[in-house]
Formats: C-alpha cells, structure tokens, sequence
C-alpha cells in the first residue's frame, strides 16, 4: 500500500497567485477573517443546536435573557458601530434592503439602526441577524476574498460581539 504525501500548501500564496499578485493579502491583515470562521462555529455549535438560522438565533436570544443574563448596554457599543458603519451606505432602508433579509428580519435591523436601542432581545436579536449576514456573505462568495482586507475591522467587531453573546448565553438545561 503506497502512502501519497500531499505538500505543504500556503492558502494565501496561492489566492494570492490565484489573482496575479493583485490580492494585497498580508497575512495579518486576514487574521480577524480567519478567527471568524472559527468563532462563527462556536457561535452555531453552542448557542443555536448547530444550525444557526433566524429563529433559531432568536430563541436562543430570548431563551438567554429569560432571568436577564443579557445587559443592553453591553452590546450598544455595536449597535453604534453599525449605525456608523452603515450611515455611509446611504439610507438604513438601502442598507437594509442590502442585506436580503426577510420582511420580518428585515424590520429588526431598521428598529436596531433606527431608534435608541430599549429592548434587549430584540437588540442583541437584531445584531445577531447581521452577524449572521456577514456570515453567509462570506461562506457565500458575496464578499470578495481579494477585498477582505478592507472589511477586517467588521470581522473584528463581529468576532467580539459573537464572542460577548457566547459568554453570556446560558444553555437550555442550566436556565
């Protein structure tokens, strides 16, 4: 039985020859891109039953802050930096409609990026649907991996703000 040895293969040489050198990966510049993926796991695996839609994000949300596990001015912070983030897009309702959310989904994040943030659930809800649109823009070939070096601060504060739920969340059984 013959054994193949596979080489040692770097991923961003070859994306980088993959578009002619016209890439501009620098490999830190992708570390946020990479721990995304890998929070984003955890994320689904732990707080959604390993398969992290709409609804299951949102009964996870309202089954967590059931005894107020969920502190709203904890996660302000990133309803700010989306409303900034987004502001340059146009519109909230552009930006939205961007976004290829449901109807229902969609009337969320116009709450969230509209008004003064005052109902938890429907706050870390609202964040939460976002992240995840990140996520299927990613996995999804939406986002181009020659310009992910620009979006790595929104990789960041997705990762820390998936990060803060998952430190928050209480299991089913222990609630």
């Amino acid at each position: 039985m013959s054994t193949v040895k596979i080489r040692n293969f770097d991923a961003l040489k070859w994306i980088d020859a993959y578009y002619s050198g016209r890439s501009n990966i620098v490999p830190q510049d992708f570390q946020p891109v990479y721990h995304f993926a890998l929070i984003w796991n955890l994320f689904e695996s732990v707080t959604c039953g390993k398969n992290a839609t709409p609804i299951s994000i949102r009964n996870s949300v309202y089954g967590t802050n059931v005894d107020g596990h969920l502190d709203l001015g904890k996660y302000k912070y990133y309803v700010e930096y989306f409303k900034k983030r987004y502001s340059r897009f146009g519109s909230f309702q552009q930006v939205v409609k961007r976004l290829r959310l449901f109807q229902e989904h969609r009337m969320v994040v116009m709450e969230l990026l509209s008004e003064e943030p005052s109902n938890t659930n429907q706050t870390v809800y609202g964040l939460l649907l976002i992240v995840h649109r990140i996520r299927n823009n990613f996995f999804h070939g939406t986002k181009e991996v020659d310009d992910l070096h620009n979006q790595t601060e929104l990789f960041h504060v997705a990762n820390n703000l998936l990060a803060d739920y998952i430190d928050d969340y209480v299991p089913p059984f222990r609630r």
